[in-house]
């Protein structure tokens, strides 16, 4: 992840007028102060350098400034020191905090130190603005489908999944041309083969970048906003993921931690990109994701492309109670809360037909994003399981859900084979 930042550069010269001496033992170090509103509304200078990181610095005409340094006779030395600030020192403000920012010199010649008021160094002021904080949610689905290599007389078309992310820019300051950079995926499974994911395309809030690339750009982040990227990417193999972690570091040589503006980073899986319909949402899709990472695979927190997170509750469904006429199968829920809920059941078409449509009791008809089918194999047994997956927002009492499949399967019979893989 990279984004614009803002550093200062700092130049002091110096130069030796003796014609016969050498300065010797020389010193140099920033000094950093800034103004606090102390009682009575009096103002105190306080010191400031843990609010600041400094490279080391560049040096020309002058050999060390630690104590050791030496300017020849009619030498100018030139010291140059790049400032970072810490996050915490552009404050809250939008018009940021002032500093004054000097150098402590120290120095000998003709064998005897030079008087500090010869080496008095008049302040400069600089003003740091206030740092954006970045909080940065990766999700991707715990299962791919893509060809199956234990049917060898059968090619079975890969289905796209989704690698995304949701930034959230956290901090008082804006997080300027930000960009994520990804890696190419390649996965190895516990049999040794290499697993390639094919990178379809990008998008950032849904809408697809020019071109198929692994960075996305999602540009300035004002504070408080969010933004969603995503690579929509198909694999040559199916399998399952049993894994998936995010971690980061920083370059030590631009101060590390210390000026970082990542605050937290992590990983979910998700069962899918659904869509938040209430009023006054937007129609950029969301994820429906298992935060806690349980068995059963059931998906308990919304993340919305907005960066809100909500939660999801599990509605039980009674299989006994579902009917099937034909195409047609009616599944009766009884809803004990308020908000979004999620319900799965064994598919009564054994996910072999599309969905047409899933029309609830009350009249409402669900978003197509917002119900599908999916196949899992169990882990102890290999045994094939199909589910019907419904997404939706509801308030106490009992419904109906009337699903309507469609005549023809999009692909024929799925793979019925998994490699896990991490």
């Amino acid at each position: 992840l990279a984004l614009e930042r803002i550093g200062f550069l700092a130049t002091l010269e110096i130069t030796n007028n003796e014609g016969d001496a050498v300065i010797t033992d020389f010193s140099s170090a920033l000094t950093f102060h800034v103004y606090v509103q102390g009682e009575d509304d009096n103002w105190v200078r306080e010191e400031a350098s843990d609010l600041f990181f400094v490279k080391p610095p560049v040096l020309a005409g002058v050999n060390d400034v630690d104590g050791q340094g030496l300017i020849e006779p009619g030498e100018t030395a030139r010291i140059e020191w790049f400032i970072i600030p810490k996050i915490s020192a552009g404050g809250e403000s939008p018009v940021g905090v002032r500093y004054e920012v000097g150098a402590q010199l120290g120095g000998s010649i003709y064998g005897e130190e030079i008087d500090p008021a010869v080496l008095e160094v008049i302040s400069d002021n600089i003003t740091v603005k206030p740092e954006p904080q970045l909080e940065i949610t990766y999700f991707q689905p715990r299962d791919v489908d893509g060809d199956d290599p234990f049917t060898m007389d059968v090619v079975e078309s890969p289905i796209p999944f989704i690698v995304g992310a949701l930034v959230k820019n956290v901090g008082y300051g804006i997080a300027r041309q930000v960009k994520i950079e990804s890696q190419q995926p390649k996965i190895i499974n516990p049999e040794g083969l290499i697993i390639i994911a094919q990178l379809l395309g990008a998008r950032v809030d849904d809408q697809p970048t020019d071109e198929s690339s692994l960075t996305v750009h999602l540009g300035d982040l004002e504070p408080g906003r969010c933004k969603k990227g995503a690579w929509d990417m198909i694999t040559s193999l199916s399998g399952e993921f049993i894994e998936f972690n995010a971690s980061y570091t920083h370059a030590s040589e631009l101060g590390g931690e210390a000026t970082s503006i990542i605050t937290s980073i992590d990983a979910h899986f998700i069962a899918k990109e659904v869509l938040n319909d209430q009023p006054g949402r937007d129609d950029l899709l969301d994820f429906l994701a298992d935060k806690d990472d349980d068995p059963d695979l059931i998906p308990d927190t919304l993340y919305e492309s907005d960066c809100n997170i909500l939660p999801v509750n599990r509605l039980e469904v009674d299989e006994n109670q579902v009917a099937v006429a034909g195409m047609v199968a009616t599944i009766p829920v009884v809803s004990d809360r308020v908000g979004w809920v999620y319900f799965r059941l064994t598919d009564p078409k054994q996910a072999k037909f599309p969905i047409e449509s899933v029309l609830r009791s009350d009249g409402k008809l669900l978003n197509p994003n917002n119900y599908w089918t999916h196949i899992r194999f169990r882990r102890e047994d290999n045994r094939k399981l199909t589910y019907l997956n419904v997404f939706d927002f509801v308030t106490l009492g009992d419904y109906e859900y009337t699903v309507t499949y469609g005549q023809i399967a999009p692909d024929g019979e799925p793979p019925v084979t998994r490699i896990r893989f991490t």
